[in-house]
């Protein structure tokens, strides 16, 4: 007696939310190096190489465009790992040299929180105290203040980090319902258009 299959082979929209809300946190100024190594025919590789593609966007890439990410290719079943080199000022502070994360059967999920709870929280801190002298200050008279690090683009970043991600938004059957709508809406509007609208050759 055989059983019948079901279920789908796609992420759930719940762990694609989550993977989205993760990779918002994820800070790389306390790094210095990525080295990711892996088996690509290792049963363990796939959610390893997914999370290299998600430190590999642009976006994450910018939180330190000087960290260097490296992958390591083998071919002798070795498990996958990640080890992320830390950057000198931190090696001080946390009195270690690197974070080594053991990826085999680990989801991307747990990647992404693993990373976020041992390395993005060893972050430098962005607030930074300046000191400005203005003319009409007396003399002896110094005003400070704090502001974030980077003016105006920290402000739109933070705005960025506000707006909700299209996973966020949508899942796969509810972008596909609101494509549907959106289609037949857009013809219901046209035809009820053209009975009030007519168009007339120039003369």
């Amino acid at each position: 007696m055989s059983i019948k299959v079901g279920g789908a082979f796609r992420r759930s929209a719940g762990v694609v939310s989550a993977i989205g809300k993760q990779l918002k946190l994820v800070n790389l100024k306390a790094v210095q190096r990525i080295t990711v190594s892996f088996d690509p025919f290792h049963e363990s590789a796939v959610s390893t190489r997914e999370f290299v593609h998600h430190l590999s966007a642009p976006k994450i890439s910018q939180t330190n465009p000087t960290c260097v990410l490296k992958t390591e290719v083998f071919c002798d079943r070795r498990a996958p790992s990640v080890v992320f080199q830390l950057i000198p000022s931190v090696q001080a502070e946390a009195k270690l040299k690197k974070i080594e994360l053991s990826s085999e059967n680990l989801t991307t999920l747990e990647l992404l929180k693993l990373c976020n709870k041992h390395v993005s929280a060893l972050a430098p801190k962005e607030i930074a105290t300046n000191v400005v002298k203005t003319k009409c200050t007396p003399p002896g008279t110094i005003m400070s203040h704090k502001k974030l690090k980077g003016g105006h683009m920290a402000i739109i970043e933070n705005w960025y980090h506000q707006i909700p991600a299209f996973t966020d938004v949508f899942t796969e059957e509810s972008f596909y319902m609101f494509a549907v709508c959106f289609v037949l809406a857009t013809i219901a509007v046209v035809l009820v258009l053209s009975r009030f609208i007519t168009l007339k050759p120039v003369d």
